[in-house]
């Protein structure tokens, strides 16, 4: 597994106790602290989380306008955390190739929801790069 997946795995973890628990990020990042040993993952999980949770209400916005017949509350909440992470760095992270990213969420998809999930976000990420929306 490569440093950056290691660290969106830990975005998603933080993201999802975040809606479950209702906590602060920062108390839900010390449960990770050994899982961030290399400098590379501290700083890009902490930019990236940091990045996630102050734009959210954005990356909500533009998730529910090409989420066809979708309400962003239905979704399950893996899957809107997976794809808001998708979104931020499309949108944020220059210098991430929207190949890798979209390859990631779907990955990540994949492996941790449900069996539709990998082709949902592939879609919905897929629309705003071929839209240009982010």
């Amino acid at each position: 597994m490569s440093r950056r997946h290691r660290a969106r795995k830990i975005i998603l973890d933080v993201l999802y106790r975040l809606e479950i628990d209702k906590v602060a990020p920062g108390e839900v990042l010390d449960d990770y602290r050994e899982e961030m040993a290399a400098k590379e993952i501290d700083a890009f999980v902490e930019r990236v989380l940091a990045g996630v949770v102050a734009k959210m209400p954005e990356l909500d916005k533009i998730i529910d306008a090409h989420a066809d017949k979708w309400a962003l509350n239905r979704m399950p909440i893996l899957d809107r955390n997976i794809l808001r992470l998708g979104v931020y760095e499309l949108k944020y992270e220059d210098d991430i190739p929207a190949s890798v990213t979209i390859n990631e969420a779907v990955e990540l998809a994949n492996m941790y929801s449900t069996d539709d999930s990998g082709r949902f976000v592939n879609g919905i990420l897929g629309r705003l790069v071929k839209d240009r929306e982010v």
